[in-house]
C-alpha cells in the first residue's frame, strides 16, 4: 500500500492543529531527525510509529520544548512557534506524559497535580482546599476515580498514568503527547486508557501517541506517521490499513512472528527447582504464596499475569535481590545452589543471567558507554592478568552492536543517548554473551519495536536450543504463547493455572489472568 498523506475530506479546509515543517535535529554527526514534515488534525488521535532510534522521541521532545531543532519549525494553530523549554510548551497548551513517569513518589497525587501551578493566596499560601476542589472537579468531569490524598508510591501504574494525564489537563493542555502509554498497563487498564483518550478527543483535544503496538494503532488511531532513520517514510489514514501494511512500513520488510515448536524431548534436566516458595512482606502480607515449578535445560517456562501479582517478588527471591522487609520460606534451587541463602554474585558466577524489568534502574549504567555496559559483571572475559584488553572489548562490542542492530552503532557512545529499545538490546546482548545455564527474563520486549521484538525472540529461542533453562515473565500474552513450552498464570501471589504448549486455552487464560480459576474444560470454579 502506498503512503496516504491526504487529509480527511471533511477537514480539507481546516487548519491543522499542529504541523512539523522540515524539522531537523543533529547530535554530533548523527541525524536524529532529518527534514521531518507532517500534519496533525485537531481533535484526532495520531500515532507516531518507527523502529527504536527512528527519531520518534526526539521529534516529540522538540514539540515539548525539551530539544531545539537545528532547522525547520513547528506550526501550532496556523502560526509558527518557537518552544525554548517545557514551560513554553505548557504555556502553548502542549502536555507530555513520558514513558517513565515524572512524578514525586513521596508526595500525594494532589501535590503532584498542582506542582508548579499551585493555587495561591497572600494570606494562606497554597490554597489546598481550592486545589482539592479543582482535583475533584477534574475527576468528576473526566469520570475518573483517583485517590488524590494517597502517595504516588502506593499507587498502581495505571493510577500514576491517570495522574500524569490529569496534570496535563489541569494545565489546560490541548495537545497531549503520550510516549509508550500502554507499555506497563494491564489489559483492563489499556481498555480504560483508550476509552479516556477517546473522551478527550471528543472534547477537541489532539493526542499524539508514540507506540510499537500496531494493533492499538489500527483499533484506536485516526492517522499514523511512520519514521525511519530520522525521516518520515510513510503517512496513512488508518481506515483500511492492515497489520501487514503497518509492519512493512515500519521495518521495511515483511514481518512474521517467531513461533516456538512443540518440544517432544523427554531427556530434559531440571536446572531450577522451586517448591512451596513463599515471600512475606512485613509482619503478615504474603506477596508470594507457596508457588512450585521447575525449569529444565532447553525449556522455556512462562509466567503470565497482570503486573504486581507476585512476579517481582519471585524474581527477587531467585536472584538474591529481596528487599530488607521481605522474608522467604520454601525451596529455590539452581542446580545444587540454594538460591535463598546465596549472594547475587555467587548466583551469577554459577551460570545465571538476569534481564530485569527495570533496565534503567538495575540493568544499565546510562552515563557509561555501550561497551562499558557490555562488560558489567563479566570483566574477566575482557581482561588479561587483571588488565582490561580494550581491543577484545571493542571487538565484542562491535559484534553485538551488529548482531542486535543497536543504535547508536558506536561502542564508545553513551548509553543515555540510546532509545529505550536499544538499551534493552544492550542488556540482552550482555547477558547472552555469558552463555547462561539459567536465564531469567522479565518483560523482554517492553518499549521495543517490532523488528527488535523479532530479534530478541530469536535470541531467546537460540539460547533455549543451546540448552539454557529459561524463566520468562511477561505481561504480553502473545509473547508467552509464541515462546513458552509451559505457562503458569499468577494472580495475587499464587498460581491459578498451568498450561502446556499445544493445549493453550485462550478462554481459560483470560479468566485466570483476572484471578478466576477454571477447570480443564474452561468452566469457572
Amino acid at each position: 500500500m502506498k503512503a496516504d498523506v491526504s487529509q480527511d475530506s471533511s477537514r480539507s479546509n481546516e487548519i491543522p492543529k499542529l504541523e512539523f515543517r522540515s524539522v531537523t535535529k543533529k547530535f554530533g554527526n548523527f541525524y536524529a531527525n532529518r527534514q521531518v514534515s507532517f500534519k496533525v488534525n485537531r481533535g484526532s488521535i495520531h500515532a507516531i510509529l518507527g523502529e527504536n532510534g527512528a527519531g520518534k522521541s526526539t521529534a516529540m521532545k522538540i514539540l515539548y520544548g525539551m530539544q531545539a531543532p537545528d532547522a525547520g519549525c513547528l506550526v501550532l494553530d496556523g502560526k509558527e512557534v518557537r518552544l525554548r523549554s517545557p514551560q513554553d510548551a505548557i504555556a502553548r497548551g502542549i502536555g507530555m506524559i513520558h514513558q517513565h513517569f515524572m512524578l514525586s513518589e513521596k508526595d500525594s497525587a494532589l501535590d503532584n497535580l498542582i506542582l508548579g501551578s499551585e493555587p495561591w493566596s497572600i494570606i494562606q499560601g497554597i490554597e489546598r482546599s481550592q486545589a482539592t476542589q479543582i482535583f475533584e472537579d477534574l475527576c468528576q468531569k473526566h469520570a475518573l476515580q483517583v485517590r488524590y490524598h494517597e502517595r504516588i508510591e502506593r499507587m498502581s501504574v495505571g493510577e500514576r498514568q491517570r495522574i500524569e494525564i490529569l496534570k496535563a489537563v489541569y494545565r489546560k493542555s490541548e495537545v497531549l503527547i503520550l510516549d509508550e502509554p500502554t507499555a506497563v498497563l494491564s489489559p483492563k487498564e489499556i481498555v480504560f486508557l483508550f476509552e479516556y483518550l477517546k473522551a478527550l478527543k471528543a472534547q477537541g483535544k489532539t493526542i499524539l501517541i508514540i507506540t510499537h503496538k500496531l494493533k492499538e494503532v489500527l483499533e484506536h488511531a485516526d492517522a499514523v506517521t511512520v519514521l525511519k532513520n530520522g525521516t518520515v517514510s510513510a503517512a496513512f489514514k488508518v481506515g483500511g490499513l492492515s497489520f501487514e501494511d503497518l509492519a512493512k512500513a515500519m521495518i521495511g520488510r515483511d514481518w512474521k512472528p517467531v513461533q516456538a515448536e512443540i518440544s517432544d524431548r523427554k531427556d530434559l534436566r531440571p536446572v531450577l527447582k522451586v517448591d512451596k516458595l513463599t515471600v512475606t512482606r512485613g509482619a503478615r502480607y504474603q506477596a508470594l504464596a507457596g508457588v512450585s515449578f521447575q525449569v529444565c535445560s532447553g525449556q522455556i517456562v512462562g509466567i503470565a499475569g497482570v503486573e504486581g501479582n507476585g512476579q517481582g517478588e519471585l524474581l527477587r527471591s531467585l536472584t538474591g535481590l529481596l528487599k530488607t522487609n521481605e522474608k522467604t520460606q520454601g525451596l529455590a534451587q539452581f542446580l545444587e545452589l540454594d538460591l535463598l541463602k546465596s549472594e547475587t554474585q555467587d548466583i551469577l558466577n554459577k551460570g545465571m543471567s538476569y534481564i530485569p524489568e527495570d533496565r534503567q534502574g538495575c540493568g544499565l549504567v546510562l552515563d557509561a558507554t555501550i561497551e562499558e555496559n557490555l562488560m558489567l559483571g563479566q570483566t574477566g572475559r575482557y581482561s588479561w592478568y587483571g588488565f582490561i584488553r580494550s581491543k577484545w572489548l571493542r571487538s565484542a562490542a562491535k559484534r553485538v552492536i551488529h548482531d542486535f542492530a543497536i543504535k547508536p552503532d558506536q561502542p564508545d557512545a553513551l548509553l543515555r543517548a540510546a532509545s529505550g529499545g536499544n538499551q534493552q538490546k544492550v542488556v540482552f546482548a550482555r547477558e547472552l554473551e555469558r552463555s547462561p545455564k539459567l536465564l531469567l527474563i522479565a518483560q523482554p520486549t517492553r518499549g521495543v519495536d517490532l523488528g527488535a521484538v523479532q530479534v530478541i525472540h530469536e535470541r531467546i529461542l537460540d539460547a533455549k536450543q543451546k540448552g539454557a533453562a529459561i524463566l520468562l515473565v511477561s505481561s504480553e500474552l502473545d509473547e508467552l504463547l509464541s515462546l513458552a513450552d509451559e505457562l503458569y498464570v499468577m494472580s495475587e501471589g499464587r498460581f491459578v493455572g498451568h498450561h502446556v504448549r499445544g493445549q493453550f486455552n485462550m478462554d481459560n487464560l483470560a479468566y485466570q489472568m483476572g484471578g478466576i480459576e477454571t477447570t480443564h474444560s474452561g468452566a469457572r470454579v
